[in-house]
C-alpha cells in the first residue's frame, strides 16, 4: 500500500512540474525580449504654408519589456525651426504599446503596429538673441513597421508633438518619420 501512495505522490509532483514547465515556456513565447535600434528622419515639414523645421534625424534605443510594451530612450536633431531657432535637440523617454499581439498570437511577426509616446526635453538654439533655452515636450503618435528579415525592418511613424514653449506659443504640430529598425 505504501508503494501505491509513493507512486501517487510522484505522479502528482511530475504533473505539477510539467505544468510549471509549460507555464514558463508560454511566458517566454509571449514575452520576447527584443532590443530595438531605430534610426529615422524626414526632410522638411510644412503645415499650412508654415515651415516648422527643415529636417530631422532621430535615434531610438529600446527594449521590448513585455509582450505589448517597448520602453527606451530617444534623441533627435532638428535643423531650423521657423524664425525662432537655428534648430533644436530633443532627448527623453519613449514608450511604444504594441497592440497586434492582442489580435494575432504568433511569434516573430514581420508586421508591427503600435501607439507611441515620448516625454523629454528640447534644447533650442535661438537666433533672435543668441541664447539657448530648454523646454519640456511630449509626443503622441502611432507607427507601423515591416521586417524584411528577422532583424532588419522599415517603419513609419506619425503623430503630434507638443513642446511646452511659452514664448513661441505654437501649440502642437504634426510629426512624421520614416526609418530603419534593427530588432536584436
Amino acid at each position: 500500500m505504501k508503494n501505491h501512495q509513493y507512486f501517487r505522490v510522484l505522479l502528482a509532483i511530475t504533473f505539477i512540474l510539467f505544468q510549471f514547465e509549460n507555464e514558463l515556456n508560454a511566458q517566454e513565447k509571449q514575452s520576447p525580449a527584443y532590443w530595438y535600434i531605430k534610426a529615422s528622419g524626414w526632410p522638411e515639414y510644412v503645415d499650412n504654408n508654415r515651415v516648422f523645421h527643415n529636417g530631422h534625424i532621430e535615434l531610438q534605443v529600446s527594449n521590448r519589456v513585455h509582450k505589448f510594451l517597448e520602453a527606451g530612450l530617444s534623441t533627435a536633431l532638428y535643423s531650423g525651426y521657423d524664425d525662432y531657432s537655428q534648430g533644436f535637440l530633443n532627448f527623453g523617454a519613449v514608450g511604444n504599446w504594441h497592440f497586434l499581439p492582442l489580435l494575432i498570437e504568433k511569434e516573430n511577426l514581420r508586421f508591427e503596429a503600435y501607439l507611441s509616446g515620448k516625454l523629454g526635453l528640447v534644447k533650442y538654439f535661438q537666433t533672435n538673441n543668441n541664447n539657448q533655452s530648454v523646454w519640456a515636450r511630449y509626443y503622441l503618435g502611432t507607427g507601423v513597421g515591416y521586417y524584411l528579415t528577422r532583424h532588419l525592418g522599415v517603419y513609419f511613424e506619425y503623430g503630434y508633438d507638443l513642446p511646452f514653449i511659452e514664448p513661441m506659443k505654437l501649440g502642437y504640430y504634426k510629426e512624421m518619420a520614416i526609418g530603419i529598425s534593427l530588432r536584436l
